[in-house]
């Protein structure tokens, strides 16, 4: 993790005594931003109500507006947490809109988020998309990075249950971008399979994982 909030349990704290603040979660895919969010809910024993673009966008003229500030107005008033995920496809940046409704639509986006007095999440997969206006209205930025070698050395014996050699351990090194979500597949996959898994074959699902995403950006969670 890297950012202003250096764990869950800071986080955890300063929704409990700040329970307006605003916090965005971003970073690749599969790093756990929503169950992130969820953790953080639950230890606060808050409800939630999860905001996607499929939950808001329509063909309509007005009627995308519409659906936003009913899904702030639930949260509202059933006293909740409201989550905005996939924010790149809500809050796009306005700066070359070629469409009123682009304009419109980041403009409620904004009035609601910024009139909410219960904890936000906002999510993305691509904080530099996201309108600098939204930026300007968030509390708190939170990076989740990729696992470092030794928590994915980690995650890996706890999935597969096996202690990993030096030369698996060498391996899974070299795999950079491995995330949560990766060792969530490799999970199910396991669950699944009749038989013993080794670790072999829980090597190769992990690379296949990996080679979708080889990025050159480093990695880590880490704190800032």
């Amino acid at each position: 993790m890297k950012g202003d909030l250096h764990s869950l349990i800071d986080i955890t704290k300063t929704i409990e005594r700040h329970p307006e603040a605003r916090i965005l979660l971003f970073g690749p895919p599969g790093t756990g931003k929503s169950a992130f969010v969820d953790y953080v809910c639950k230890e606060n024993d808050l409800g939630l109500v999860t905001v996607k673009a499929s939950d808001v966008l329509s063909k309509y003229v007005g009627e995308s507006e519409g659906n936003i500030a009913r899904l702030f107005e639930k949260a509202s008033n059933e006293d909740k947490a409201l989550l905005i995920d996939e924010a790149d496809s809500l809050l796009t940046t306005r700066e070359g809109a070629t469409k009123s409704w682009e304009v419109s639509q980041v403009n409620e986006l904004l009035i609601q988020i910024e009139r909410f007095q219960n904890p936000l999440f906002i999510a993305t997969n691509h904080f530099e998309v996201l309108d600098k206006a939204l930026l300007r209205r968030i509390d708190f930025k939170v990076e989740l990075q990729a696992l470092k070698q030794q928590q994915a050395i980690s995650l890996f014996e706890k999935v597969v249950g096996v202690k990993l050699d030096t030369d698996s351990k060498n391996i899974l090194a070299q795999m950079t971008c491995l995330t949560a979500g990766d060792f969530a597949v490799l999970a199910r996959r396991i669950k699944f399979k009749l038989g013993k898994f080794n670790c072999q074959e829980a090597i190769v699902i992990l690379q296949a994982e990996h080679s979708s995403k080889v990025t050159s950006r480093r990695i880590g969670f880490h704190y800032a």
